[in-house]
């Protein structure tokens, strides 16, 4: 969940745009080469019923700052080779879906779904993924 959110706030994809992440769509870059190659990702689809992003400008290729470069390696580290091709999946390797997402970000920010608790009264009760955007 922590490369997600790093994702999620350094680029400013979507939810639905994350999710659908491949990891062939992750360029780690290369800025010792000649011209130098920046990191990036590249954003071309989702987990929309069509498989498109929300709108034709929403097709874009994205910079990827070294937070956000260093929170991607380290999930990509973490993985076998060739054992998955989503960049964000299940322990089983399946797609996330919405639920998956919102259970795993409340857990991190502390959040409950019961909002009538005292110790989810704060702003972590009322945050949501998207709010990261």
């Amino acid at each position: 969940m922590h490369a997600y959110v790093v994702l999620s706030l350094c680029t400013g994809v979507r939810t639905e745009e994350a999710r659908a992440l491949r990891c062939g769509q992750v360029d780690f870059g290369e800025p010792g080469s000649v011209p130098p190659r920046p990191a990036s990702v590249a954003v071309w689809r989702s987990v929309r019923a069509s498989g498109d992003v929300k709108t034709g400008k929403s097709r874009r290729t994205l910079g990827l700052p070294q937070l956000c470069v260093a929170a991607l390696q380290a999930l990509h580290d973490e993985t076998e080779p060739g054992e998955k091709d989503l960049v964000f999946c299940t322990a089983a390797g399946r797609p996330l879906d919405a639920a998956n997402v919102r259970r795993s970000f409340r857990a991190v920010c502390g959040g409950s779904r019961h909002r009538s608790r005292p110790e989810s009264a704060g702003a972590a009760a009322h945050f949501r993924v998207a709010d990261v955007r």
